[in-house]
């Protein structure tokens, strides 16, 4: 399921395989615990023309809500219309951990600005598949001013919303936190006034949009 490559070292050789995310293994002859995601997005005519920075991340619900993958798309109406986006997100232990349940969260924001515009959950049907394909439709509507705000007090280093597609809250965390409720403290590495703020889930590394 991979590719041949001939490394040499020094005055020898030999031949290993380069597998795809999806599969692993000496000859990546075992299959990778992974979500399938074939997205299509839509937004509003008055939208047509703005640049979006899509932010999609696989993640865990325990209290750190650890990303175990993500994937960064830019979307704009004009050209990306008719487009489906596909790609794989992998667990981050093989195998995955049964005792904990998995759901994709999505980030939306406009590219040039990094304005916030909506965040969109979607449970993982069938969680004891090791393989799952998930076909998602997002709409992109509102804007700004009408992100729906909640009052959750227990968001200490962040603001409580709502999410556009689900009456489920979450917590968007200040640069520097992360967690369920903003509570776990990190060291970020982006550049001055880069980054933005953090969404529910905690990252091994600060992801900031380039």
């Amino acid at each position: 399921r991979g590719l041949d490559v001939r490394v040499w070292l020094k005055s020898s050789s030999r031949i290993v395989c380069f597998c795809p995310p999806s599969f692993y293994g000496e000859r990546c002859q075992y299959q990778n615990q992974r979500i399938g995601l074939t997205i299509r997005f839509r937004s509003m005519s008055d939208s047509r023309e703005t640049l979006f920075a899509i932010v999609v991340l696989l993640v865990d619900d325990s209290p750190e809500r650890t990303i175990h993958s993500s994937e960064q798309f830019t979307y704009l109406s004009a050209r990306d219309c008719q487009i489906r986006f596909q790609h794989y997100l992998l667990y981050a232990s093989r195998p995955k951990d049964s005792n904990k349940t998995y759901s994709i969260h999505m980030d939306i924001y406009e590219k040039a600005s990094l304005a916030y515009r909506a965040s969109y959950a979607f449970a993982i049907p069938f969680p004891f598949l090791p393989v799952h394909r998930l076909a998602l439709s997002v709409n992109i509507t509102g804007n700004v001013e009408e992100i729906e705000r909640c009052s959750d007090a227990s968001c200490g280093h962040g603001r409580c919303l709502q999410y556009a597609n689900s009456p489920q809250q979450f917590c968007q965390c200040h640069e520097g936190w992360s967690g369920r409720t903003c509570h776990i403290g990190y060291n970020h590495t982006c550049s001055s006034d880069q980054s933005q703020l953090r969404t529910d889930v905690p990252k091994r590394r600060s992801m900031c949009f380039q």
